[in-house]
């Protein structure tokens, strides 16, 4: 046929691949789950996973996180306090009794021992105010990190 392309430019082709490889081998690796909604702080939550290499996937329920689990390596798990409390309970308990035992990270709005309390009753590792969250993130994220210091070490 006159009008259609005969196919598909083969750099076009392996670039495709290659990106699909690329994604293969992120999520292959240990990442981060994230359990928020809220659309803007996501985002922060997600660029700071990309900064430091760490693949994080944001999901807004505990069935999102168990599938996640399900599907490989997690390191940490962060719980939104200000979701609903039976998604947030939902998700903690789903994080905290999976097999692979990630860390549950649970973060709230403002100092609010209830909800502390709440998070770390259901099986949070730790809960802290977003405020703290934000400021340890890196850290938090830093343990899911491929171990390019292990690498570098090793060399010198």
């Amino acid at each position: 046929m006159a009008g259609e392309p005969k196919s598909l430019d083969r750099p076009v082709l392996r670039h495709y691949y290659s990106l699909v490889r690329y994604e293969e081998e992120q999520f292959a690796m240990p990442c981060a789950v994230a359990v928020i909604r809220d659309l803007m702080f996501a985002t922060r939550v997600n660029g700071a996973g990309k900064d430091l290499g760490v693949p994080v996937q944001i999901v807004s329920t505990s069935e999102g996180v168990a599938e996640k689990l399900d599907a490989g390596p997690v390191g940490v798990v962060l719980v939104d306090m200000n979701l609903p409390p039976d998604d947030v309970r939902g998700a903690i308990e789903v994080a905290a009794r999976h097999a692979s035992r990630p860390k549950v990270v649970a973060f709230y709005s403002h100092v609010d021992t209830a909800l502390r309390d709440a998070a770390l009753g259901a099986g949070a590792t730790e809960a802290m105010p977003r405020s703290r969250f934000v400021v340890e993130l890196p850290r938090l994220l830093r343990a899911c990190a491929p171990a390019e210091s292990d690498s570098n070490a090793a060399r010198s």
